[in-house]
Order: C-alpha cells, then sequence, then structure tokens
C-alpha cells in the first residue's frame, strides 16, 4: 500500500531517505553507494541493512498488530 510506505519513510531522515533512493529507486550497487557517499562499500550495506531494519520495526509497531 503507497499510503503506509508514504507514512513510513516520514520516519526517516534524510540521508537515510537517500540512501533508499540509490539502493531501491536507482538499483546502484553497494560500491557504487560508497563511492557517492565517500564511505566504504561494507559501511553502506551495513547502513542500508539498519534502514531497512528501521522500517519494519516501524511498520511492525504501529501497522502488524
Amino acid at each position: 500500500n503507497l499510503e503506509i510506505v508514504s507514512k513510513l519513510l516520514e520516519h526517516l531522515d534524510m540521508d537515510e531517505i537517500g540512501m533508499i533512493e540509490l539502493r531501491i529507486f536507482e538499483s546502484r550497487p553497494f560500491k557504487e553507494i560508497g563511492d557517492i557517499l565517500g564511505i566504504t562499500e561494507n559501511n553502506a550495506k551495513v547502513r542500508f541493512y539498519r534502514i531497512i531494519d528501521k522500517l519494519k520495526k516501524v511498520y511492525h509497531d504501529n501497522y502488524n498488530g
């Protein structure tokens, strides 16, 4: 549901939204994301999956019982 996704994104800061845009909407590899953000490929992966975990928690807490 697009409305839920929109509400979930409200819980992210601009850096986190930028990471989501690069990885999901632009399908960029973690190496390239790391280069863009000035971080390592591994750090880009860690940050991305922490954001995903944050979104899962917000979803669970607010929309899934």
